[in-house]
């Protein structure tokens, strides 16, 4: 299991908090366990509980749904209790920040949003978004509408396959969606920051490494600019084309690329 954290310009959040690993074994993590457990009527010890923490009757019924619904148990190793421990932090670190004065305002306004996650995703769904050039290095904006826009991104969301949502523990493997029980026990906030899932084949859409990045834009902000795609010349073996046409003239531009597997599938 891994996410990501990246801001509205498709940048990594310069934290380490912001990166989630099934490796993760933080006490605050571990402790966020039994208050999810306490949350949703799993307490140790109680209707007949022999003390492994499973409970017996509504509790362990509650439990074994939750099992059953994402195909993995409450522990740190997932997503949901590393996430909420992550908007915890954060809440607690902006309360701090904004109880302490600071004369560098025009500082605090260029790190405004920086470390507020846009979008979770997956370390393959962001290799993805870079070798396709939906995002590029130094993709600042210049231009004022789009600074002031609600909507300002530039790159278009690449979605993480069933099979790594499944992985998070937040996934109704079932629905094909996100489960939307454990969706109730984490902050709105992290809810709309969550990634789009598809199946890893992405028939409805085509990701591959074209020769220009999509997203790049001019400095002025008229018009576009076409700013080279650094892995088209890096991997010519991998290059491809959403033109069927240019595919059926050129057999080197014919490489589709796929979302992410999780291993143990």
């Amino acid at each position: 299991m891994n996410l990501i954290g990246i801001n509205s310009k498709g940048q990594l959040i310069n934290e380490e908090e912001a990166t989630l690993s099934y490796a993760c074994n933080s006490p605050k993590v571990v402790h966020e366990c039994q208050r999810i457990r306490n949350e949703i009527g799993i307490g140790i010890g109680e209707q007949g509980d022999d003390g492994d923490g499973r409970g017996h009757g509504l509790f362990h019924d509650l439990f074994h749904d939750l099992y059953q619904r994402t195909g993995a148990p409450l522990h740190n190793a997932y997503a949901l209790p590393q996430l909420r421990v992550y908007y915890k932090n954060n809440e607690n670190n902006n309360n701090n920040s904004n109880a302490t004065k600071y004369n560098e305002n025009e500082k605090n306004k260029s790190e405004e949003g920086q470390k507020d996650v846009y979008k979770w995703t997956t370390i393959s769904s962001y290799c993805l978004l870079r070798w396709t050039g939906q995002i590029f290095e130094n993709n600042n904006i210049n231009n004022d509408d789009d600074k002031n826009s609600s909507n300002n991104n530039l790159f278009k969301e690449i979605p993480i396959s069933f099979s790594e949502a499944s992985w998070t523990g937040l996934f109704n493997f079932r629905t094909c969606t996100w489960d939307q029980k454990c969706l109730d026990l984490l902050p709105d906030q992290c809810r709309k920051s969550l990634p789009r899932v598809a199946d890893y084949t992405c028939e409805n859409e085509q990701y591959v490494i074209e020769e220009y990045c999509s997203g790049s834009r001019t400095v002025t902000g008229i018009g576009t600019t076409r700013v080279r795609n650094p892995y088209w010349e890096r991997w010519p073996e991998l290059r491809g084309s959403y033109n069927s046409s240019d595919n059926a003239n050129d057999s080197n531009n014919n490489c589709k690329l796929f979302l992410g597997f999780g291993d143990g599938i």
